[in-house]
């Protein structure tokens, strides 16, 4: 037929050209009238991706589909991703939240979406916790979604929330604390003041027994909190019982 001989030409001209929007665009719309949705969602996705800005049109396209096809998750996450391209985030989150009801499983293919929608706006970044709460609630991915919802808790204003989340995720996953210190510095540097990034750290770098990076975090504290003393004191105590002769951590105590 002559839409399996167009086909076959945009095709081979993808090959060529795989990021030429009006051939990605036909033969997206040519594998939909056909009933192929998830390989015309594949080319639509891409087309989004090399798009700059996105097609007001190619959104409608997108919109439509999904009124006829409201289970096809995949195009639905393809129209969170021209939303968010678009920069309508609370619109994308809203399709984020849907898929994480609908489709917590697929969460691999869309969560860098939602932390990078959580990182845009301390309102968005609000949005977005319920979507982080309802996948932790799904099991999915437990240490990125928590990292997720820490970064977006401190991206909302609620740095205590998220620090408290970042000590039980390094009790919990201890492999993954340089990340956890790495979220931790990215909120110490925004903490407007606030002392409490840096004595988790302090902690961290201690639990680790890095004695010479716990005295550097603590030196460099510039309003000291008294309550936090006691446990910070403790931990180095423990450290200069087990290693008398650690100079860092003798340092530290002093």
């Amino acid at each position: 037929s002559q839409d399996t001989l167009i086909r076959a030409r945009l095709a081979d001209f993808l090959q060529a050209q795989p990021d030429h929007a009006g051939a990605l665009r036909v033969l997206a719309e040519l594998l939909l009238r056909q009933g192929e949705v998830e390989r015309a969602t594949i080319l639509l996705r891409h087309l989004v991706r090399v798009s700059d800005p996105v097609d007001p049109d190619l959104l409608e396209l997108l919109s439509g589909e999904l009124k006829s096809r409201d289970d096809a998750h995949h195009l639905r996450l393809g129209r969170a991703e021209a939303l968010a391209a678009g920069g309508r985030g609370a619109e994308a989150l809203g399709e984020i939240a849907c898929l994480a009801e609908r489709a917590p499983r697929m969460a691999a293919e869309y969560l860098h979406l939602l932390s990078d929608l959580s990182l845009r706006s301390a309102e968005l970044a609000a949005r977005s916790l319920p979507v982080f709460e309802k996948l932790a609630a799904a099991r999915v991915l437990p240490e990125a979604v928590a990292l997720g919802r820490g970064q977006a808790l401190a991206a909302a204003g609620q740095p205590r929330a998220a620090i408290d989340l970042f000590r039980r995720m390094v009790r919990t996953w201890p492999k993954r604390q340089a990340v956890i210190e790495t979220a931790l510095q990215h909120l110490a540097s925004a903490a407007s003041g606030s002392p409490e990034p840096q004595y988790a750290l302090v902690e961290m770098a201690l639990r680790r027994r890095d004695f010479a990076r716990a005295t550097r975090t603590l030196r460099g504290i510039q309003v000291h909190d008294p309550d936090r003393y006691p446990g910070i004191l403790k931990l180095y105590m423990a450290a200069v019982a087990r290693e008398p002769k650690n100079l860092d951590a003798r340092l530290g105590l002093s």
